[in-house]
């Protein structure tokens, strides 16, 4: 349980920062694309940025479900283990 709210606690902060990241990265693909518009090419590594972004996001968004779950099964094996402990009585 430690341990989840470790990452809950992480996630937290990564929650916190991301509206503060996201409007920059945002417009330095405005920058790019300009750049690309005008002189025919951009940087390369904003796509391989975007990618990671985008997964970045995905993780995010997945995180909540999974913590879930675990918090979940972890309460079912403890009442499980319960159940067993009173039947051995």
């Amino acid at each position: 349980m430690e341990e989840v709210g470790e990452v809950t606690a992480s996630h937290q902060q990564l929650s916190q920062e991301k509206p503060r990241v996201e409007p920059n990265f945002i417009e330095a693909e405005k920058k790019n694309k300009l750049l690309r518009s005008v002189a025919g090419s951009g940087m390369e590594e904003l796509a391989n940025l975007k990618s990671r972004w985008d997964r970045f996001e995905v993780m995010m968004e997945s995180h909540q479900l999974m913590v879930k779950d675990q918090v979940t099964l972890e309460c079912k094996l403890l009442s499980s283990l319960d159940h067993f402990q009173l039947s051995m009585l």
